[in-house]
């Protein structure tokens, strides 16, 4: 039942962001929905965890393209740390930095319709993006962190940055990341 309320709470925010948009709706029984919609930036881990430290039980609903890499591993471990579920619905992606936030549910569910993706860490110079090794390596020791497989931080960071890895129902034995549809 709250998995429904979920859906519709998450689907009322979603149209009107476009910036990262971090907030919570009270799902009843003591769980609570925190979507986290838009560009992740710095700042946000800030803006997630006062929401966190507020909700013993949470669902955390993802619609992102990603953003930057450090708030996105510390909204991931806060997550985990709390034993919180993360979900991507119908219809929305969550991408980049966003895909790596998803891994860190202590359980994870992907709507039929929903898209998950990685691709490796980078930065940009003169309007180019360049893989960087140092970005992999951080990604590479927060998957270890939550306990994933090396297959999985070889999944997270085997596409090049302009183009991303799409998470199926066929392929998370090979990615190593278990997941509800």
């Amino acid at each position: 039942m709250y998995r429904f309320a979920a859906l519709l709470a998450f689907l009322c925010l979603a149209p009107a962001a476009k910036a990262a948009e971090i907030q919570s709706r009270d799902l009843g029984d003591g769980v609570h929905l925190i979507t986290v919609i838009g560009t992740i930036e710095a700042g946000d881990e800030e803006r997630f965890r006062t929401l966190a430290l507020r909700h013993e039980q949470a669902i955390v609903a993802l619609a992102s393209e990603g953003g930057a890499l450090t708030p996105a591993l510390e909204i991931g471990r806060l997550i985990n740390l709390r034993g919180y579920v993360t979900a991507v619905f119908n219809s929305f992606t969550c991408s980049s930095a966003c895909a790596l936030i998803w891994t860190a549910g202590t359980k994870r569910f992907l709507h039929a319709g929903g898209r998950v993706g990685f691709h490796a860490s980078h930065y940009e110079s003169g309007g180019r993006k360049i893989e960087g090794g140092i970005g992999n390596a951080l990604v590479g020791r927060y998957l270890t962190q939550l306990g994933m497989a090396e297959r999985t931080i070889i999944f997270s960071t085997m596409a090049t940055p302009d183009s991303i890895t799409w998470l199926t129902k066929e392929n998370k034995e090979q990615a190593g990341i278990s997941f509800d549809v």
